[in-house]
């Protein structure tokens, strides 16, 4: 197949003819195919681009979405009950190794059944925003009267450490 015989656009035909009419035919051949050289040359480069940064999105993607989703899970192991990171997974571990009854020591065990959180009779969510309002402010009172046992019976303890 010979390079003048593609169809061009017509613009160019003006350019293209003046170019075969006054160079020498070796080197119009010459500069058609280095044209179509640096045509190919430069999809390559341009493919081949966008298959690196499509790949090192990808890598850097994955990288930061597992660096993010550990920190995340690592933040959010970390209560008051003490269950950081260590703790987890040995926890995982130990899970591991436990049978149904049996702790991993071999020593049977009995499960305590687990009951809900005791919420006392808060509103559901369709219900009034003043009955919402009444038992949030039961529920501080609570808190404040379970507060002010502590901090008595703590002063108490600490009033008898000193005489004694």
């Amino acid at each position: 197949m010979d390079p003048s015989d593609m169809q061009l656009p017509a613009f160019l035909d003006p350019l293209l003819d003046y170019l075969s009419e006054h160079l020498p035919p070796e080197l119009y051949s010459f500069l058609t195919f280095l044209a179509a050289y640096f045509a190919l040359l430069s999809l390559y480069r341009t493919t081949s681009w966008m298959f690196r940064t499509t790949f090192w999105c990808l890598k850097w993607g994955a990288i930061l979405a597992a660096l993010a989703a550990g920190a995340g899970w690592y933040m959010g192991n970390q209560d008051a009950g003490g269950r950081g990171l260590v703790s987890s997974l040995g926890g995982a571990i130990l899970g591991m190794l436990n049978t149904a009854g049996q702790d991993a020591a071999g020593a049977r065990r009995e499960r305590s059944p687990q009951t809900p959180r005791n919420q006392g009779n808060r509103p559901k969510s369709w219900e009034s925003f003043e009955k919402h309002q009444q038992w949030q402010y039961q529920e501080e009172t609570k808190v404040e009267r379970e507060e002010t046992k502590l901090s008595r019976s703590s002063l108490i303890s600490w009033r008898l450490q000193i005489v004694y």
